[in-house]
């Protein structure tokens, strides 16, 4: 079957430091839990779990105990809980154009963390992303947007680096690619998970 987003996923295996998250054991099991959501949303056979009023309930009162934090671009076209098959608080997600990581978005996955007990961080790139094809094109802008496609621009750089034949839509999805590493290089610099991180 055949999909208008392709994704490319790399995973940041974190530690506890907190509570770990309800009935997840490990980042491997959080991991296990994501690949068949996936699988499932491929094949077109979702469960959608944790869905509707009485979840929403159920999390207001008792909290909410995601069990991954997943940072995915902004795009439309990446609905990060229907694309995992997961519901209402199983997810701490961020999105933020092109999956970029700023102290913002550091704050928030540090959060996740210390206060849920997250076990596993994502990375989430994926085809056809606006921000990073508008990098590869060499798109100026005069705006805040200027700022975010400064971040992805090294990640463009090191794709051209490593594979300078590559072109047009080729070096967009290799872009994607050194995108997703470059964000998880910059998680890990930015010192947000103390003590808290193996690679």
């Amino acid at each position: 079957m055949s999909r208008a987003v392709v994704l490319v996923v790399v995973v940041m295996f974190v530690a506890a430091c907190a509570p770990q998250s309800e009935a997840i054991s490990d980042s491997q099991d959080a991991l296990g839990r994501l690949k068949k959501g996936n699988l499932r949303f491929s094949e077109n056979h979702p469960t959608h779990p944790h869905e509707g009023a009485a979840r929403l309930r159920e999390t207001s009162v008792g909290g909410q105990h995601p069990f991954a934090v997943v940072v995915a671009c902004s795009d439309s076209r990446v609905p990060v809980e229907l694309l995992f098959d997961q519901g209402i608080g199983d997810l701490f997600v961020i999105r933020v154009a092109g999956n970029v990581c700023g102290e913002d978005e550091l704050a928030s996955i540090e959060y996740a963390v210390e206060h849920f007990g997250v076990r596993l961080v994502v990375i989430l790139g994926h085809s056809q992303c606006g921000a990073v094809t508008a990098v590869v094109q060499g798109a100026k802008e005069h705006s805040h947007i200027d700022h975010l496609l400064q971040r992805i621009d090294p990640a463009v750089k090191a794709a051209r680096r490593e594979s300078p034949l590559l072109a047009g839509e080729e070096l967009i999805a290799a872009s994607v690619r050194q995108n997703v590493l470059h964000t998880m290089e910059e998680l890990l610099k930015g010192n947000c998970l103390p003590s808290c991180v193996s690679a």
